[in-house]
């Protein structure tokens, strides 16, 4: 093999380069700009700024970094790959509402069984829910949180990254390395285990498999928003070791952490392991029901 065939595939950089130096610059391009963010904060507010989930601070950064992720996305993608943000995967085409509906309804459903089996199996219970008029407030801010976070994880890994690999590799290399590395950018969430670890792995295999049986990206982030949603700010679970306001509050039980997942919440817990398998299923089953493009 030359020199030029291990660096370049048809006249432009291999799809393997793009993917891999795609994540440094995604990396270094969030550390800047949550830096930049917290210095004109600061300079702006006159106070330092707060990492409170759900202060405007917090709010702020996420925002920032998910426009920033998309902006570095379109470079590599126009410069690169010489083809449109679009065509990673927001063809607005006939059916795109459905599958987004469904990837809403699969996160509520994975959750709302994983609580009531919490609540069944004694290792939580609900110690208090908010009022009307505050729980709106609560949804409505976390939303703008959690909206953005998954549109900017299935951007980057869903999209650019695991494109390029599976350009690269083929699919199922492609799957396995996008997902290990979208566990590994978790490793410095509070209360992080190995469980975790695979967990958020095996859930990156869930949203890779959204993507490939539709081809396109709405079904995994409606999948990955409603999951986080569900879990933090309804349910009251910790979302990957963050704890959001919820309208539900969870008085965690001793009882059996391995199940429960504890502290880091049900991804870190086999309640998680198991919601992740049952997903996997539902969407293998809706495939086989709607022409399977795999």
């Amino acid at each position: 093999m030359s020199w030029r065939k291990f660096f370049f595939k048809d006249s432009k950089l291999h799809p393997a380069w793009r993917a891999f130096i795609f994540i440094p610059f995604y990396f270094l391009a969030s550390v800047f700009t949550g830096a930049i963010f917290a210095l004109a904060f600061s300079f702006l507010s006159g106070r330092p700024p707060s990492y409170e989930i759900a202060s405007p601070f917090f709010i702020g950064v996420e925002l920032a970094s998910t426009a920033s992720a998309c902006f570095l996305v379109f470079l590599f993608r126009r410069l690169l790959d010489g083809k449109s943000f679009r065509s990673l995967g927001f063809e607005v085409r006939k059916g795109w509402l459905e599958e987004a509906g469904l990837g809403f309804a699969i996160g509520f459903l994975l959750m709302a069984l994983v609580f009531a089996a919490h609540i069944l199996a004694g290792w939580a219970r609900v110690s208090y829910h908010l009022p009307l008029l505050q729980a709106g407030k609560t949804l409505l801010l976390t939303l703008i949180i959690l909206l953005p976070a998954a549109l900017n994880e299935e951007i980057v890994f869903r999209g650019y990254f695991f494109q390029n690999l599976e350009e690269a590799f083929g699919t199922w290399w492609a799957v396995g390395i996008s997902s290990l590395v979208f566990s590994s950018f978790h490793l410095l969430n509070p209360h992080f285990s190995w469980l975790a670890f695979l967990n958020i792995a095996l859930a990156g295999l869930l949203f890779a498999l959204a993507y490939l049986l539709t081809r396109n990206l709405w079904l995994p982030i409606a999948l990955h928003f409603s999951w986080n949603y569900f879990q933090g700010p309804v349910f009251g679970f910790p979302v990957s070791g963050l704890k959001f306001p919820s309208i539900l509050a969870l008085e965690m039980g001793s009882g059996a952490p391995p199940f429960s997942g504890g502290n880091f919440g049900p991804e870190g817990g086999l309640t998680g392991t198991l919601a992740t398998l049952f997903g996997l299923a539902i969407l293998w089953l809706w495939a086989r029901r709607n022409a399977p493009k795999l």
